[in-house]
């Protein structure tokens, strides 16, 4: 079933870029706070989450008192991240110049990693 894959593949994609966002949050900052300078970088961030997030929410549509609720949650949620930087994409350089310096920004990207 089409949602079995897709609780897989986030499974381990979730699991590296998280361990990833740890590891490496510095070099994560310093990646975003670059990018924050280029002023296309929103709409190439939305582009790709958005059908992301649409493929893992539509795809994966499971509700109720369950630990799987979690995928669509984050499929949900990458659907409003990439709405967002799409139609308002001073959103993402307003994220990342709220976070302030690369070194808060990486407690961020460690938090975020652990989640």
């Amino acid at each position: 079933m089409l949602s079995d894959i897709i609780d897989r593949v986030c499974a381990v994609g979730f699991i590296v870029v998280g361990v990833s966002h740890v590891v490496h949050a510095r070099r994560w900052a310093d990646f975003f706070t670059g990018l924050e300078r280029s002023p296309g970088t929103a709409l190439v961030i939305g582009s790709l989450t958005l059908p992301m997030g649409l493929f893992i929410a539509l795809g994966h549509d499971v509700w109720g008192v369950e630990l799987r609720v979690v995928v669509t949650l984050c499929g949900w949620a990458m659907v409003l991240k990439g709405a967002l930087y799409l139609l308002f994409p001073a959103a993402f350089q307003a994220m990342v110049k709220a976070k302030g310096d690369p070194e808060r920004l990486a407690r961020f990207m460690r938090i975020g990693g652990t989640v």
